[in-house]
């Protein structure tokens, strides 16, 4: 019979374990009815009581990030209970790319631009070909001020811009230029 001491600071007990024997067991194994391990005759009634507090426990989720955090000097800064599902429910939903409508235009100008250059090469003037097949800019937004078209993050950073420039306003309502 193996014997085990507990090292702990109350009273000293022993444990007493039945050694394990080499042969099987299993015909005297009971399957547990919620986990379905084996345990013995004498210890699945105890197991039963544990296993079901166990499992009807709901466990609480782990955030590394408080461990990660505290201690340093981030941490009057982190915001409790923020994650990256909140994140990404606050970030904006982006505009989906016509990527292949895109592509095929590209792919057009390359064309036309490969037939420019055999005609120039033949020794034809390049302006005898047609023009080339205007490309769809139905999502490019148009300057107010120069009448230019941008795509969205390039216009909300030229129209600004291009509303205090005197290049582009008419020459009878630009101020007179200072003398120097």
């Amino acid at each position: 019979m193996a014997t085990k001491t507990s090292n702990s600071s109350g009273p000293q007990t022993k444990k007493t374990f039945p050694a394990k024997s080499s042969g099987s067991n299993t015909d005297n194994l009971v399957t547990c009815s919620i986990c379905k391990r084996n345990f013995a005759q004498d210890r699945i009634s105890y197991h039963e009581t544990i296993c079901a507090k166990t499992t009807s426990k709901k466990r609480k989720q782990f955030n590394t990030k408080i461990f990660r955090i505290r201690g340093t000097e981030i941490e009057p800064f982190a915001k409790e209970g923020f994650d990256k599902k909140q994140e990404s429910k606050t970030k904006k939903p982006e505009v989906k790319s016509d990527w292949r409508r895109k592509h095929e235009d590209f792919i057009t100008t390359i064309r036309y631009a490969k037939q420019v250059q055999a005609h120039v090469a033949a020794g034809g003037n390049p302006n005898d070909i047609s023009p080339p097949p205007p490309s769809d800019t139905s999502d490019y937004i148009q300057c107010p001020h120069c009448g230019r078209k941008f795509n969205r993050a390039a216009a909300d950073r030229h129209i600004p811009k291009c509303e205090n420039m005197r290049h582009n306003k008419p020459a009878n309502s630009r101020a007179p230029r200072p003398r120097r």
